[in-house]
């Protein structure tokens, strides 16, 4: 079972966000979102309804993900949560710089683009010919 807090925590960190970020864009207190994300169940407390929505924008995940118990972070991601801020922000220094986020409109674009090309795979569409353009395709955007 994961808990809410995890979830947001884990999910925060991903994204690179500050709980500062996630506050303004909530329209809540630092103090707020850092009782959500509280590992101690005495400290914790809950986003309302109204807020529940855009915690999730923020974090681009579905509403129902984060008040569903059975689903929850990747593995890695739990153990990512369950750091305290203090180890986290130092292996945060040492790891170095993060590249920058992905606008989600364009992730789902690539997403949808990658589904096509299995169903051509899928399908047999992809003749020598067409999987050769590609593959010079994949070397010109990766020598960039």
């Amino acid at each position: 079972m994961s808990e809410l807090w995890e979830k947001i925590r884990a999910r925060r960190r991903e994204l690179d966000l500050t709980q500062q970020e996630v506050a303004d864009y909530c329209g809540i207190s630092v103090t707020a979102i850092s009782k959500w994300e509280s590992k101690a169940p005495e400290g914790r407390a809950y986003p309302r309804q109204n807020k529940l929505q855009k915690l999730s924008e923020v974090l681009q995940v579905d509403k129902a993900w984060l008040i569903d118990d059975e689903q929850g972070p990747h593995q890695l991601l739990s153990a990512i949560a369950n750091l305290e801020e203090e180890e986290y922000q130092a292996a945060k220094q040492k790891a170095g710089p993060t590249p920058k986020q992905q606008n989600p409109a364009d992730f789902e674009k690539q997403i949808a683009l990658i589904q096509r090309y299995t169903s051509l795979i899928s399908k047999g569409k992809l003749t020598p010919e067409v999987m050769s353009v590609l593959e010079s395709l994949a070397d010109y955007i990766e020598s960039k």
